[in-house]
């Protein structure tokens, strides 16, 4: 029943199991995202710390999730 119910769900959300994404999907796409800005980070500025470095794209990171 609680199966039946979870692919309603999923299908009413137009999502069927072709296309919806998985967990190491997300966790890999999210690992991509932190590298870009990480990357943009030591792009936009050249002469901070590795630590540094860290904080301004764990703050980007924090923005983009929306935390």
């Amino acid at each position: 029943m609680v199966k039946r119910d979870y692919n309603k769900a999923i299908n009413n959300a137009g999502v069927n199991e072709m296309n919806k994404p998985t967990f190491a999907q997300d966790i890999a796409e999210m690992m991509k995202a932190w590298d870009t800005i990480v990357a943009a980070a030591r792009k936009e500025f050249p002469g901070v710390s590795e630590e540094q470095i860290y904080q301004i794209s764990h703050a980007a990171m924090k923005a983009t999730l929306g935390l």
